[in-house]
């Protein structure tokens, strides 16, 4: 729909998302049931600036994200709902050469609002040989 001055109409969407195993088949496992439930932060967005085409590997799924969004200017990246209840990770935006620099965001609930767009980033909890890592990427466009 278009509003009068020809802008997107801007909607409140929530988002959820059921987990399939390998044959297409929903999950019920009591950790996937748990996800399904986690609740999403709302967010106002338009429908055309969602991109949904990230990808997330490595990790627990302690510290493994739900599912990871953009709205062509803002990322977020919403966590499993126990997160509220732990020591949250680090998140990292890696640089060509690999390397993490630290980048500002903020926490809703369980989710992690990056006021950038970003190519990799890397979540990080603990230290050491306890050192536990996801790394999200964002898909190339063309």
């Amino acid at each position: 729909m278009v509003r009068k001055g020809g802008s997107p109409q801007k909607i409140a969407l929530r988002c959820k998302v059921l987990l399939l195993d390998s044959e297409g088949v929903p999950n019920r496992t009591a950790a996937a049931a748990d996800e399904t439930r986690a609740e999403v932060l709302l967010a106002v967005i338009g429908v055309d600036k969602m991109n949904f085409d990230y990808r997330v590997t490595g990790g627990n799924p302690q510290i493994r994200p739900l599912r990871v969004f953009d709205d062509g200017a803002t990322t977020y990246i919403q966590m499993p709902s126990a997160i509220q209840h732990m020591e949250a990770p680090v998140l990292l935006v890696l640089g060509s050469d690999g390397k993490g620099t630290m980048t500002n965001y903020r926490v809703k609930k369980q989710t992690y609002i990056v006021d950038r767009l970003f190519e990799r980033a890397r979540m990080v909890l603990g230290a050491g040989k306890n050192t536990r890592q996801v790394e999200i990427s964002r898909a190339k466009k063309g």
